[in-house]
C-alpha cells in the first residue's frame, strides 16, 4: 500500500455456544498501520518519519523562518513579491516593555513586509472591525480577545520576524457594504503581495487554532503501537514502530472553502498546517516538517496547482484554463451565497488585465454565445446533497444565463467552445454593485440575443425522481432531447404545476445541422426570460441518422430578438 501502510486483518472463531455449530474463522475489519523508524535508526531512509507533535516548538518556529528566509534570499522565481503595494490597512504587531501589541493601521502607501492569514470562520466572528469598532482598533486590538486562529496567526508573524498581518475580519470595515466590495476587488493583491501566506487548514472554525499539538497515530489506541525488528534486503536489522493511521483522517477544511481557492491561487509563499505536518510551498521548493523533509506526493501534490492557474505565473494560460478554474471554484462553499462572484474576482481580474475582454458577471465576452452552456453537475461532490437538484437561490445572485446564478457545481466543459455559433449577441447590460467593482457583486444583467426560438411543453419530473429530468413535447410529437436542468424548480411547480411552457432558444449546431444545443427558457409577463437549463437535440447520435431533419426544424422560421435577465 501507499505511503508506507500496511494492511492488517485477523480471523476469530464464533461457536455461539452451539454444540451443533462448527467453528468458523471470520475475516475482522481491517485497518491501515504506518511503518516508522525510530529516531536514529538505520531505516530512515527506507520509511517515511513521523511529523513532530509539538508544531509550536521553538524548534518548529525556526525551521517556518528557515523556509522563509532562504525562499527571500535565494529564489529569484518568488521576487515578484517585492512591489510598491500595501494592504489599505493590517495589523500592525509589536513589544512595548515586554507586553505585545496589536493595532489596526491605516497604510500610507509605504511599503512593508506582512503575512496573510487563509482561514475558516465557521461562522459569525464576534471580534470583527465595524464602524462602531473601527476607532478603537485603531488605538489597540487586546489579543486576548481574539479567537484562537487568528492568536495563532499573531504569534507565528511574531516568529517569522513580521511585524504585520493582514486578516479579512480585521482589515475590511464589515459593515461598509462600500469598503468591504473595495477591499473585496483588492483581495488577490492582498495574497499575491504578502511574503507569506499562513494557511491554516485543520481549523474547522477560527475558535479553534492551529498550532495546537498534532495528534499521533494511534493516540486512542495505545495498545494497538507495537514495536519490531526490520530486516532489510541487505540484511541490516533495525527498529521500527507500527502503529495504526485508520484513527487520524487527514483533514483539509480549507479546500472545501470557496474563498481559500483564489487565496492560495495568488500566494507566492505558503506555509500550511494541516492536520498530518507543517508544509512550506513556494514557487521554487515544496517541504514539509517531517524528518529528512519527507512528505507523501499526495500531500505534496496539491501544493502544485497554487503557479499553474493564473495568467501572469503561466503565459501558456488561455480562456480555456479559466473554465477549469470555475469548475474546480464551484465545487466549493461559501458561507455567504452571494460571495460567488466575489470570491473568484481577483482572478477574473487577472484575466480581464491580461485579455482586455468584457468580463459579464463571470462569462467572457469573447465565449458568447457557448460560454453560456454551463450545466449543472449534480456528480461533482458529495456535499452537494447527492444526485437531487437544488432549489434556486432565494437571494439574488447573478442573471440566470451566469453559473453564478447557482450556488451547485457546474461544468464548463461539455459544450463551451463547441459546434457553429446560430445565435448573435445584440446587446449586454450589466449593473455593478458599486462603479469600481467590476469582477464583484451584480445588481441585474440583461443579456440580448437574436436567434431561433420555439416553444414546447416541459413536464418536470416528480421530484422524487433524482435521475429524470421531464419530457419535453412540441405539440403533439415527442423530441429526442437530452435535458440538463438548472435546479428543481419548485416554485415553477407550485405556480404552473408539473407541465410548463418552456422555449429552447438555440445557441450552436453541429456542422451539418443534424445536432442542435441550446438554452430552455421560461417567458415573464413583461417579456423577458430566465434560464431554465441546457437541451442537446436529438438525445443521442443514433437518433441524428434516424431523426436528421428533428434539430433542422429548431432553426425554422425568422429570427427573433429574446433578452434573458
Amino acid at each position: 500500500m501507499k505511503n508506507n501502510a500496511v494492511e492488517i486483518s485477523t480471523t476469530y472463531t464464533d461457536t455461539n455456544g452451539d454444540r451443533y455449530l462448527s467453528k468458523t474463522p471470520r475475516l475482522l475489519n481491517s485497518c491501515v498501520f504506518g511503518v516508522f523508524p525510530k529516531e536514529g535508526s538505520p531505516a530512515a531512509d527506507k520509511f517515511e518519519p513521523v511529523a513532530p507533535i509539538d508544531i509550536s516548538s521553538e524548534q518548529s518556529f525556526a525551521r517556518a523562518r528557515n523556509w522563509l528566509q532562504d525562499c527571500v534570499e535565494n529564489h529569484p522565481a518568488c521576487s515578484h513579491i517585492a512591489s510598491e503595494f500595501t494592504p489599505t490597512r493590517l495589523l500592525r504587531i509589536w513589544n512595548r516593555q515586554g507586553r505585545r501589541l496589536i493595532q489596526l493601521r491605516e497604510s500610507d502607501r509605504t511599503r512593508v513586509r506582512y503575512a496573510a492569514l487563509s482561514y475558516c470562520w465557521g461562522g459569525e466572528q464576534d471580534v470583527r472591525t465595524t464602524k462602531y469598532t473601527f476607532a478603537r482598533h485603531r488605538t489597540r486590538i487586546n489579543f486576548q480577545d481574539l479567537p484562537r486562529t487568528i492568536q495563532d496567526a499573531v504569534i507565528l508573524t511574531e516568529k517569522l520576524g513580521l511585524e504585520y498581518l493582514w486578516v479579512d475580519a480585521l482589515c475590511i470595515i464589515q459593515d461598509d457594504e462600500e469598503d468591504r466590495a473595495r477591499e473585496i476587488d483588492l483581495m488577490g493583491h492582498v495574497y499575491e503581495k504578502a511574503d507569506v501566506t499562513i494557511v491554516a487548514s485543520r481549523a474547522k472554525a477560527v475558535q479553534e487554532g492551529f498550532l495546537q499539538n498534532l495528534l499521533s497515530y494511534g493516540y486512542n489506541k495505545p495498545e494497538w503501537v507495537f514495536k519490531m525488528q526490520y530486516r532489510d534486503l541487505s540484511g541490516h536489522i533495525s527498529p521500527i514502530v507500527i502503529a495504526p493511521m485508520f484513527f487520524r483522517t487527514p483533514t483539509d477544511y480549507l479546500s472545501d472553502r470557496g474563498w481559500a481557492f483564489q487565496e492560495r491561487l495568488f500566494s507566492y509563499r505558503i506555509i500550511e498546517y494541516s492536520s498530518t505536518c507543517v508544509h512550506w510551498f513556494c514557487q521554487s521548493h515544496r517541504d514539509c516538517d517531517r524528518q529528512g523533509g519527507k512528505c507523501s506526493a499526495h500531500d505534496l501534490e496539491k501544493g502544485i496547482e497554487i503557479f499553474r492557474g493564473l495568467p501572469d505565473h503561466n503565459s501558456t494560460v488561455t480562456m480555456k484554463t479559466w473554465y477549469k478554474l470555475v469548475d474546480k471554484f464551484s465545487q466549493r462553499s461559501l458561507t455567504v451565497a452571494k460571495d460567488r462572484l466575489p470570491a473568484i474576482g481577483g482572478i477574473a481580474e487577472r484575466f480581464g488585465l491580461r485579455t482586455e475582454v468584457a468580463y459579464l458577471a463571470g462569462i467572457w465576452r469573447t465565449s458568447l454565445p457557448s460560454g453560456l452552456l454551463w450545466i449543472v453537475d449534480r456528480y461533482a461532490n458529495p456535499n452537494f446533497q447527492g444526485r437531487y437538484y437544488q432549489p434556486r437561490s432565494s437571494t439574488y445572485l447573478a442573471p440566470s444565463w451566469s453559473w453564478a446564478s447557482t450556488t451547485q457545481p457546474i461544468k464548463n466543459s461539455v459544450y463551451v467552445g463547441y459546434g457553429v455559433s446560430k445565435a448573435d449577441v445584440v446587446r449586454v447590460d450589466i449593473g455593478h454593485q458599486t462603479k469600481e467593482t467590476t469582477y464583484g457583486n451584480v445588481t441585474y444583467g440583461y443579456l440580448t440575443l437574436r436567434g431561433f426560438i420555439t416553444p414546447v411543453s416541459w413536464t418536470l419530473p416528480d421530484e422524487k425522481e433524482q435521475y429524470s429530468d421531464g419530457k419535453i413535447t412540441r405539440g403533439a410529437s415527442s423530441l429526442s432531447i437530452a435535458i440538463c436542468r438548472d435546479a428543481s424548480e419548485t416554485d415553477l411547480r407550485v405556480e404552473r404545476g408539473n407541465i410548463i411552457r418552456a422555449y429552447l432558444f438555440v445557441l450552436v449546431a453541429n456542422d451539418e445541422t443534424t445536432k442542435v444545443t441550446g438554452l430552455i427558457l421560461y417567458k415573464h409577463t413583461d417579456n423577458k426570460y430566465s434560464r431554465l437549463g441546457v437541451f442537446d437535440v436529438p438525445y443521442c447520435p443514433a437518433d441524428q441518422e434516424k431523426y436528421p431533419d428533428m434539430a433542422r426544424g429548431l432553426l425554422q422560421g425568422d429570427p427573433e430578438e429574446v433578452t434573458i435577465v
